[in-house]
């Protein structure tokens, strides 16, 4: 009797030990996921304010840290539409148009975007 209390005991410390694992885990990857939403909090602020110039440099220096993230790759391209730098914008909206499923829809919306603009110019 007492080796099958002790037994449970060890059972319960074992899953003790599991649920706080899962729990530390999760808390690390919601403050992941917390700081990559920060970058898009601010890139958006930034767009909102007008202030492309500094967008850019912003989303620059994201993308040398991680050069396939998606949602700097959509805001150097808006940055860039704002600072009548299109060929450099529908570079990068045809790359995600290609490339991304997810964003898909935004990078013809970049496209829609520069082929306005080009055709207001002329």
């Amino acid at each position: 009797m007492a080796s099958q209390i002790a037994a449970l005991q060890l059972q319960l410390w074992i899953l003790t030990g599991i649920v706080f694992v899962l729990t530390v885990a999760t808390v690390l990857c919601n403050y992941r996921n917390f700081r990559k939403n920060d970058d898009y909090r601010r890139m958006k602020r930034m767009a909102e304010a007008g202030r492309y110039e500094k967008l850019l440099a912003y989303v620059d220096l994201r993308l040398r840290l991680s050069p396939n993230n998606k949602f700097h790759l959509v805001y150097r391209a808006k940055a860039l539409i704002h600072l009548a730098r299109l060929d450099e914008a529908e570079e990068i909206a045809e790359t995600l148009k290609n490339t991304s499923s997810a964003f898909h829809n935004e990078a013809v919306n970049l496209l829609d975007s520069i082929a306005d603009l080009r055709t207001r110019s002329s």
